[in-house]
C-alpha cells in the first residue's frame, strides 16, 4: 500500500485558507451578506440587556404593570427578530456552498483523470478518496460557519466589551482582565493542533486506502489466506488514528477550559463588586442587571472560539491537502515534457497527400521516466486511413495499448493530419483511431497480428465483413 506523502509547504492557516478564493468569489455576495445579516442578528441580542435596564429602573422600580407588559412585548419582538435574522444568514449560504463543494470535487476528479500513471502510483488511493469527500466536506463546513462566526463574534464582543464598558467602566475592566491569557493560548493552540489535525487527516486516508484495497481485492485476500494479516493492519490503523484523535481532543479540552473557566471567574468577580457597588448606592440595580446580562450573552461568542479556531484549523490542512493533488501537473503540462526534453514543435505538412492518422519511425516513452530508460516503443510505422478501422491485438507485454492516444510530435517521428495539436482531446480522435474502452486495442492475446477493414464507399458507417 502506498504511504503517505506530506508534500505540505510551511504556511499559514490564512494564507492556506486564501487559496480556496476561486472557488468562492462566484458566492462572495451571498456569503457577505449572510455576514452581515448573522452581524445584526448578534447585535440585536445585544440590545435585549438594555430593555432589561430600562425595565428595571423603569416599570418594575415604579410598579408599572403596564410598563412591564411593553417590555416584555420588545423582548419578544427582539427575540424573534434575532430569530428570523439567524434563519435568513443559513439560507443564503446553504445552497450556494454545497454548488461550491459539488464544482471543487468536479476539478479534483478531472485533474486525477489528465495525471500520468506514474502519480496514481505513488498515491494511495484512500488519500485521493479522502481528499474529494471527507475534506471537501470540512471545507464546506468552514465556508458555512466558522468563516462566517469568526468574525460575527468577534464584532460582537466588540459591541459587547463596548456597552459593558458605558455602563461602568470599572467592571468592564475586571471582565477584560482574562483576555491576554486567552490570547495567548489561542496562539499556542493554533500551532499545535494544525499538526495533528493534518495527521488525522492523512491517517484517515491510509485507513480509506486498506480498506478499498481489502474490498476490491477479497478475490486475492480469500485466495492467499491473508484475512488475518489484512485484519491486523486494520487494527494498527485505527489504533494510529483513535490516538491522534485522543490527542486532538485532549488539545481542545485545554483550550476549551482556558476560555471557559477564566471568564466565567471574571463574571463572578464583577457580580460582588457590582452588588457591593449597588448596595453603596453608585450603582443602579438595572445598571447591574444589563451589564451581567450583556457579559453572559457574550459568553457563548468567547466559548465558541475554541471549536471555530479547531475547524479553521482542520479546514486549513484539508485545502493544503486538496491542492497537493491539484498542484501535481498533467500530462504534457509542464512536469509532463517527454523523457528527451522539450522538443520543437513538428513542422507541419506543406501538403496533406491523403487523410488519416500516421506514425513515421516514432519512440515513446512516458515523462516520468528515467532518461536512461529504453522506450516504450521504438521506430513504430503505422498508418490508417479514413474509414478503417484496426485491432493491435498482441501477447501481455507487448505494448500495444500505447498508441491509443496522441502525445506531443516524438522525436524523429511524424503525426499525419490530425496533428495532436489540432486534435488534442480524445473526443476528437479520427473515427478510425481505436479509443480506450472501444474497439481496437486488446491485450493479453496469444497472437500478435492486425487485422483491417475496409468501409465501402458511398456507405459510411458500416463496415464489410
Amino acid at each position: 500500500m502506498p504511504t503517505t506523502r506530506a508534500t505540505t509547504q510551511d504556511r499559514s492557516a490564512v494564507r492556506s485558507l486564501l487559496r480556496l478564493w476561486p472557488y468562492v468569489r462566484p458566492v462572495r455576495a451571498r456569503l457577505l451578506t449572510a455576514a452581515l445579516v448573522a452581524i445584526v442578528a448578534s447585535c440585536t441580542g445585544l440590545v435585549i440587556p438594555l430593555v432589561l435596564k430600562w425595565l428595571v429602573d423603569g416599570p418594575v422600580a415604579d410598579r408599572d404593570p403596564a410598563g412591564v407588559w411593553l417590555g416584555a412585548l420588545y423582548l419578544l419582538l427582539l427575540g424573534i427578530a434575532e430569530a428570523v435574522l439567524f434563519g435568513i444568514r443559513r439560507w443564503l449560504v446553504a445552497r450556494p456552498l454545497s454548488r461550491v463543494e459539488a464544482g471543487m470535487r468536479a476539478d479534483l476528479y478531472r485533474h486525477l483523470q489528465r495525471l500520468p500513471v506514474a502519480f496514481h502510483d505513488r498515491w494511495a488511493s484512500g488519500q485521493l478518496l479522502s481528499r474529494g469527500t471527507t475534506d471537501l466536506m470540512l471545507l464546506r463546513m468552514f465556508l458555512a460557519f466558522p468563516l462566517t462566526f469568526l468574525l460575527v463574534n468577534g464584532v460582537t464582543i466588540l459591541v459587547g466589551v463596548a456597552i459593558m464598558l458605558a455602563q461602568d467602566w470599572l467592571l468592564g475592566l475586571v471582565v477584560l482582565v482574562p483576555a491576554v491569557p486567552v490570547l495567548w493560548t489561542c496562539v499556542v493552540f493554533e500551532g499545535r493542533y494544525a499538526r495533528v489535525a493534518r495527521r488525522a487527516q492523512d491517517q484517515v486516508g491510509d485507513l480509506t486506502t486498506l480498506v478499498e484495497e481489502s474490498v476490491l481485492g477479497i478475490r486475492v485476500v480469500k485466495g492467499f489466506g491473508r484475512h488475518r494479516s489484512q485484519a491486523r493492519a486494520f487494527d494498527a490503523l485505527c489504533a494510529d488514528l483513535r490516538g491522534t484523535e485522543l490527542h486532538k481532543a485532549r488539545l481542545l479540552a485545554t483550550i476549551w477550559g482556558v476560555i471557559v473557566a477564566l471568564p466565567e471567574l471574571a463574571i463572578g468577580a464583577a457580580l460582588v463588586l457590582g452588588v457591593v457597588q449597588v448596595a453603596d448606592g453608585d450603582l443602579s440595580a438595572g445598571t447591574l442587571v444589563a451589564f451581567l446580562s450583556t457579559a453572559l450573552a457574550l459568553r457563548w461568542p468567547v466559548e465558541s472560539i475554541g471549536f471555530l479556531l479547531a475547524m479553521s484549523q482542520e479546514a486549513a490542512t484539508a485545502t493544503e491537502r486538496y491542492f497537493e493533488a491539484m498542484d501535481e501537473a498533467p500530462e504534457g503540462g509542464p512536469a509532463g515534457e517527454p523523457a528527451d526534453g522539450p522538443r520543437e514543435p513538428a513542422p507541419e505538412p506543406a501538403v496533406l497527400q491523403d487523410a488519416g492518422l500516421r506514425f513515421e519511425n516514432v519512440r515513446f516513452r512516458y515523462p516520468d521516466a528515467a532518461p536512461d530508460s529504453p522506450p516504450l516503443l521504438q521506430d513504430i510505422d503505422l498508418h490508417i486511413r479514413p474509414g478503417e478501422s484496426m485491432a493491435l491485438v498482441g501477447a501481455t507485454g507487448r505494448r500495444q495499448d500505447h498508441p491509443h492516444r496522441p502525445r506531443p510530435p516524438p522525436p524523429r517521428g511524424h503525426l499525419g493530419p490530425y496533428h495532436p495539436e489540432r486534435r488534442r482531446h480524445h473526443r476528437h480522435a479520427p473515427r478510425g483511431t481505436a479509443r480506450e474502452g472501444r474497439r481496437g486495442l486488446r491485450g493479453a492475446h496469444p497472437l500478435l497480428h492486425h487485422r483491417r477493414r475496409e468501409r465501402p464507399h458511398g456507405r459510411a458507417g458500416r463496415h464489410r465483413r
